[in-house]
């Protein structure tokens, strides 16, 4: 399960919009469930996603605590964030209350992120886009001030420093620039992701054993001393 996540207005939709046209098929579109849009994706490699779109972050307490609540099942997360908005206080104190999240339950396992910047075509000057780019180019100002955008996106929401992030430009149709390195990045990230996922769903078979356990227990205690369970 792949969750996207960011601000208002930071491209989630238009990203997952994208990622749909470049993987090989939408193999389904679940029911919305607590805000989350879920869509079943196979890979190019044929490898089989969740891709879930979150409701924006809106510094709202409600908000933050129900998103971290569903986002704490994730395998990856996209981070989604605008290179052309240095308004990063709400992506830091969502990181913020996501690493205390973790901090807490120190057994599980915490999703690798992918930082994606978006508008990395509305960067000053805007009438000089022009690409494609390559961003090995370091003597290109326009991927120079790409990848300072991304820099200071990572920097000030918290990432850690050896996460992956790719600038994009979300334009209409085959416009769309780097996109498809995000597939890459999926690709790379998918066995630490397969991990979390095992972790977590170890973690979760152990506390099904533990309840079951302990009601066993209880019956058990209550048979021994001649206690009948009420029944209707």
């Amino acid at each position: 399960s792949v969750f996207v996540i960011g601000q208002l207005n930071a491209g989630k939709s238009s990203l997952i919009n994208a990622l749909r046209q470049q993987f090989v098929a939408e193999t389904d579109a679940l029911p919305a469930t607590s805000g989350l849009h879920y869509h079943a994706m196979q890979l190019p490699d044929g490898a089989d996603i969740y891709l879930v779109d979150t409701p924006g972050l809106d510094g709202e307490d409600r908000t933050t605590k129900k998103l971290l609540k569903e986002v704490a099942g994730a395998d990856l997360l996209l981070w989604v964030s605008q290179a052309n908005q240095p308004a990063k206080a709400l992506d830091k104190a969502f990181h913020d209350e996501w690493n205390q999240y973790f901090s807490e339950n120190l057994a599980r396992k915490k999703p690798p992120v992918l930082l994606v910047t978006t508008h990395n075509d509305r960067l000053f000057p805007a009438d000089s886009w022009q690409p494609p780019y390559d961003l090995s180019d370091g003597d290109d100002p326009q991927v120079q001030t790409m990848l300072e955008a991304l820099e200071y996106c990572h920097d000030a929401i918290g990432l850690s420093g050896d996460g992956a992030g790719v600038p994009v430009a979300l334009l209409p149709g085959a416009h769309s620039f780097n996109v498809d390195v995000i597939h890459t990045l999926l690709l790379a990230a998918s066995d630490e992701a397969r991990g979390v996922q095992l972790n977590r769903r170890r973690l979760e078979a152990g506390s099904t054993a533990q309840i079951v356990s302990k009601a066993l227990g209880q019956t058990a205690g209550l048979i021994r001393f001649g206690v009948g369970l009420a029944r209707k």
